[in-house]
């Protein structure tokens, strides 16, 4: 578990927070497994007091972030921090218990960052718990770029996004006693996907759950077409030793598909393609796809927008218009965590 957590510090959470940016949807910041874990009711649970459970975290409230543009490493509150990066991750116009949960997963990621760089600091990071670099950690937007970004609105959005952030400031997502790895994603592909499935170990609170109602979102599925031409070129570049058929279209299909939707394997002849490999090769918003050929083209049609892995935020957004609290939809998402009290040790 703890090999995992390090290696998905930047996990594909990352892909939503550019979403966002570029579309003024949900994004990518952390970011599929057996029947029994999945959760198909949609009712609001039993809403029971925030569980006073305490977790005590190193450090203070002081928070680091490497600016990478300029090399500055600026200090700020962590409750700033996590205004700047639901900013930046989640559009203002979601439901506030939406925002409420997006706080709580950027907080709990946030003290998962300060944590790992106190007890092993990075060099790279000049000291800072992390860097507003959208490719390696959670989205982040400083008040110039949020400003930037939000236009007229931006007033408005601060005021709704910082009331969200301070109402679950001295909470955190914990499980089997530490924070979690809160990974999350704009829209699932109909049901959330494992950890397992996509970064190879499995996470008990990252398993799958129905997230049907993303269904009705207005990017939900997308297609894009290839010429028999673009296809193979792409192929050849990205495997250059490797066997790429001359007749690709006749022989390309998804060959091995996860119950919650993600392709995790593509065969071409004798060639093998991871699901993520494909997404990245052709640039597409998931791995979760279908496949269709004629004589000239390949058309793929996809579902979600993401890696799938944990809170779905359209998801969360539909759950806040049916009534769940926060922390219903953050235990609804990750499946047997709790939340705590934060408390700080310098």
């Amino acid at each position: 578990m703890k090999s995992l957590l390090k290696t998905v510090c930047a996990f594909a959470i990352i892909a939503a927070a550019v979403v966002f940016a570029a579309k003024l949807r949900p994004a990518n910041s952390i970011g599929e497994g057996s029947e029994s874990t999945s959760q198909s009711e949609t009712a609001p649970a039993d809403t029971q007091t925030v569980s006073e459970k305490i977790y005590r975290c190193l450090g203070s409230s002081d928070f680091y972030v490497l600016r990478e543009e300029t090399g500055e490493v600026i200090k700020m509150s962590e409750e700033e921090y996590v205004i700047g990066a639901v900013m930046a991750e989640m559009p203002a116009d979601y439901p506030v218990e939406a925002l409420k949960a997006q706080a709580a997963a950027a907080h709990t990621y946030a003290v998962r960052r300060r944590e790992e760089q106190l007890s092993s600091p990075s060099s790279e990071l000049c000291g800072a718990y992390i860097s507003d670099d959208p490719q390696k950690y959670q989205g982040f937007l400083s008040e110039d770029e949020a400003k930037k970004l939000y236009g007229s609105g931006y007033t408005e959005a601060y005021r709704k996004i910082s009331e969200a952030v301070s109402a679950v400031s001295d909470r955190v997502i914990i499980c089997g006693g530490e924070p979690i790895v809160a990974a999350f994603h704009a829209i699932s592909p109909g049901k959330t996907e494992s950890a397992e499935n996509v970064w190879g170990s499995s996470v008990s609170y990252l398993m799958p759950v129905d997230s049907s109602f993303d269904e009705a979102a207005a990017d939900f599925s997308e297609s894009f077409t290839f010429t028999a031409a673009e296809v193979r070129g792409r192929l050849v570049a990205e495997y250059p030793e490797k066997a790429v058929p001359n007749d690709i279209l006749s022989e390309i299909s998804a060959s091995e598909v996860s119950p919650s939707g993600t392709v995790l394997t593509v065969t071409a002849g004798d060639l093998t393609i991871s699901g993520s490999d494909m997404r990245r090769i052709f640039s597409l918003p998931s791995a979760a796809f279908e496949l269709s050929s004629d004589d000239e083209e390949l058309t793929i049609v996809t579902k979600g927008y993401g890696h799938g892995v944990g809170m779905s935020q359209y998801g969360a957004k539909c759950l806040a218009e049916q009534g769940y609290t926060y922390e219903d939809i953050i235990k609804y998402y990750y499946t047997g965590a709790e939340l705590a009290r934060l408390e700080y040790s310098e």
